[in-house]
């Protein structure tokens, strides 16, 4: 089952959305993949924990 869900963040300019975040199941956390917009969801993927690795 897929738990990752893309939701629009509050951060916006001008009134349209400039950043998006996957949302995570606990006790996973979104993680930059290290390729990618870090502004889009699709550069993000849930992953075990916190910290480095």
């Amino acid at each position: 089952m897929d738990y990752r869900r893309e939701v629009m963040t509050p951060i916006s300019t001008g009134g349209n959305v400039v950043q998006t975040r996957p949302v995570c199941m606990y006790p996973l956390v979104a993680r930059y993949q290290r390729y990618g917009s870090v502004n889009e969801a699709s550069s993000f993927a849930c992953r075990k924990g916190f910290g480095s690795g």
